[in-house]
Parts: C-alpha cells; structure tokens; sequence
C-alpha cells in the first residue's frame, strides 16, 4: 500500500508538471495593438513630431514657414472610432486624407493601414494614455521636400481627457 501511495504521488506530480510546463504557442494572444486602447480621441504634442529624424518646428524654421502658417498642434485631433472609421481635426497631415477607415494589420498586430490612402502606421507602447506611431510620407510639394523623395514621421500621441 505504502508503495502504491508513492507510485501515485509520484504520478501526480508528474502528471502536474507536464500539465504546467507544456502551452500551446498558437492559442497566445497576439501582440500588438488593442482596438479597445486605440478607440478614442488622440493629439499630439509638437515637440514630439520628427520628420526624418528632424524636429518640425526645426523644419519650419530651415522651410522659413512664417509663424502664423505653422499648424496649431495643440488643436490637432485623430479620433479613432470603433466602426473602423477614423477623422483627422484641425490640422491637415501630409500624405493623410482627413477621414476614411483603419484596420489593424500587420504580421504581429502591430501596423495601423489607414485609409483611403493606404499609409502604413507602425504602433509602438500603446497604452490607455498615449502610443508612438511611425510611418512614411511622400514629401513632394510639401515644406519637406529637401529631406528626400519620403520621409519618416514619427509622433507620441495623447489621449485627449484621460
């Protein structure tokens, strides 16, 4: 009996760290970006916002854009709505139409396509408060043509009342 008793816990314990030590990798969840974080009204501060690695208000100075034709960051606005549409507010973005849909896409989650246009945002900490977001625009016929043919934007976006 005594035996039987040590084959059998012995048995459990086995049986408990198969149990624990083996996951299925394919029932994780994926990474990347949560729809329920994402869906809101965001903004962004302009000591943020790079343009090929640039600070914009360094390109405004070196594009001698007067002061009172610089976009006014702080009213900008990018509302991200559940149905899968989205609306830029106040200041118009290179490359960016002011409205149109989003889907999350990419081989981790962690891209953002924007539509109608099809730019490609690479989202980085998303968190309740705010994310990073990278992606690339055609900088012909804007301020920004001495960077090159495109160039990276990238941005800490704010969530607005948080």
């Amino acid at each position: 009996m005594k035996n039987f008793k040590f084959q059998l816990s012995s048995l459990l314990i086995l049986a408990l760290f198969f149990t624990v030590s083996c996951t299925d990798d394919d029932d994780a969840d994926p990474v990347g970006i949560s729809t329920e974080l994402l869906v809101k009204t965001w903004t962004v501060n302009e000591s943020s916002i790079t343009i090929g690695g640039v600070p914009i208000s360094n390109l405004y100075d070196i594009a001698d854009v007067p002061e009172e034709d610089r976009p006014d960051w702080s009213q900008f606005r990018l509302i991200f709505n559940a149905d899968g549409t989205y609306e830029v507010q106040n200041v118009d973005l290179a490359g960016i139409e002011s409205s149109g849909t989003w889907e999350i896409s990419g081989a981790n989650n962690n891209e953002l396509t924007i539509n109608p246009e099809n730019i490609t945002m690479e989202i980085s900490n998303l968190s309740s408060a705010k994310f990073d977001v990278d992606y690339t625009i055609n900088t012909a016929g804007t301020d920004f043509e001495s960077l090159g043919t495109t160039a990276v934007v990238s941005a800490e976006m704010q969530a607005v009342n948080q």
